[in-house]
């Protein structure tokens, strides 16, 4: 991925979005990704009451049903844990246990996920400069599981790592932004922020006076996203019944 990233004079806060932005994924989708946790749930428990589709059946419907909630917003944002934790509530295993599913989800994305170095490095760079770095994701992972990621791969950095679930605001929502001016103290034009979604990561911040720059995947990345879920939906269809 070949950097293009000219900071307006007077930046002192690069925000940067962390998934396909920092820490790249390889196209598959997020079914996908949940039925490959639930093979390791499956792997790591040795459970004999809960199949690999009744794992991955209580994942993609506990994920479903708090995020249906949060998108009504009757409740906040929710966290890995409280997914997991319906989760364990549906299949009602003893040897699935919330640290068994951490630990599967651990072990699937830090498998998954590789560092865009060249972002790393002119990120070291920024903070070697002065300027303050910090990582911001509309997620439900917590930042001590991207920081474990980002350690596991030597990314040397020291930013501040902040996710949507954990401090009560999101971009996608328009809200993040602000709160990353309040909470730094500092004009809008003193933040540029790096990400690869057209809307959150683009528009959002722009109509916050936040410059920015669009970083997408390129456009390979994207078709194969595209036939990977199509591939999924086919392959899962007779699990999910839709």
């Amino acid at each position: 991925m070949a950097l293009k990233i000219v900071l307006p004079v007077g930046v002192t806060v690069v925000c940067v979005d962390i998934f396909d932005t920092l820490l790249l994924r390889d196209g598959c989708s997020e079914k996908a990704r949940f039925y490959a946790t639930a093979r390791e749930v499956n792997k790591l428990s040795q459970s004999k009451k809960s199949s690999i589709e009744h794992i991955f059946l209580a994942r993609l419907t506990a994920h479903r049903w708090l995020y249906n909630l949060y998108e009504k917003r009757l409740i906040a944002e929710p966290s890995l844990r409280e997914i997991h934790k319906i989760q364990c509530e549906m299949l009602s295993d003893e040897k699935i246990t919330i640290s068994v599913l951490e630990e599967a989800e651990y072990n699937f994305e830090f498998s998954s996920l590789k560092l865009n170095s060249p972002l790393v490095k002119f990120l070291v760079t920024m903070e070697k400069s002065g300027k303050k770095v910090i990582l911001l994701s509309d997620m439900y992972l917590s930042s001590e599981f991207i920081r474990k990621i980002l350690t596991q791969n030597n990314a040397e950095l020291h930013c501040e790592i902040y996710m949507s679930n954990e401090i009560g605001v999101s971009k996608h929502r328009g809200n993040a932004f602000t709160w990353i001016i309040e909470k730094y103290s500092v004009a809008p034009d003193k933040i540029h922020h790096i990400g690869d979604n057209y809307a959150s990561d683009y528009l959002i911040p722009l109509a916050n006076k936040v410059s920015a720059t669009f970083m997408p995947r390129n456009k390979y990345f994207y078709y194969k996203e595209r036939i990977l879920g199509l591939l999924t939906d086919l392959t899962l269809r007779g699990i999910l019944n839709e």
